[in-house]
């Protein structure tokens, strides 16, 4: 029995290998823009034309009817086993009766609309090799990007629909304007209109020092 074996590295399988990448980009542009919450995990292209993706259930159907979708197998089905993580975790309790301090010190960042994060701990190395910290991170873009819309809506006094525009437009036309009416405000010594404002930046010397500063703060 003869076996043929396949080239990848031949210039002839380049030039499918080329051609099918673009196939499999143009694809994954339109997935992402009709379906934002669906994540594309790996590509196949050398024994199957396909994507591993990880898709939220209730889009499965309409990623089956998208065209240049042959077929879909599903390989595993994450279930919730609970949705009282603060009570599982013992928070309750550390709230105190009225719930002061729920939700203190926790931060939130949002990264390209496709990353969430959660937690205690700081964006930084003292804080994520130092410290004791404790957060949850998501690649739920459809869950990050409404956050964000959420926050937005929030800091700039306005609603949800308002805050969901082009991120752009509202970082140039009321994010920046905003912040740098009320640091002139709160520089001159009157009364801030609204909750969001410039901070200074830091120096060129002070920026300086922060490299023999993460020196010794850092053990990591």
């Amino acid at each position: 029995m003869n076996v043929t074996r396949v080239d990848a590295a031949s210039f002839g399988s380049r030039l499918y290998l080329a051609r099918l990448a673009r196939v499999q980009e143009r694809f994954a542009a339109r997935l992402h823009a009709e379906l934002p919450a669906v994540a594309i995990e790996r590509r196949y292209r050398v024994v199957l034309d396909a994507l591993a993706v990880s898709v939220p259930a209730e889009h499965l159907a309409r990623v089956e009817r998208m065209a240049g979708v042959a077929d879909v197998y599903p390989v595993a089905i994450y279930h919730p086993l609970t949705d009282t993580v603060p009570a599982m975790v013992g928070a309750v309790p550390l709230w105190g009766a009225d719930r002061s301090t729920a939700g203190a010190g926790i931060k939130v960042g949002v990264i390209d609309d496709r990353l969430l994060i959660v937690g205690s701990a700081n964006l930084n190395d003292h804080s994520m090799f130092n410290d004791t910290e404790a957060a949850l991170v998501t690649d739920d873009a459809e869950l990050a990007t409404a956050t964000r819309h959420r926050l937005w809506g929030e800091h700039l006094e306005c609603s949800t629909a308002e805050a969901s525009g082009d991120a752009t437009d509202l970082i140039d036309q009321v994010w920046r304007p905003r912040c740098e009416d009320q640091f002139e405000r709160r520089r001159a010594g009157r009364p801030m209109t609204h909750r969001i404002t410039r901070i200074d930046g830091a120096s060129r010397r002070s920026a300086r020092l922060l490299g023999p500063l993460q020196g010794l703060l850092v053990d990591g």
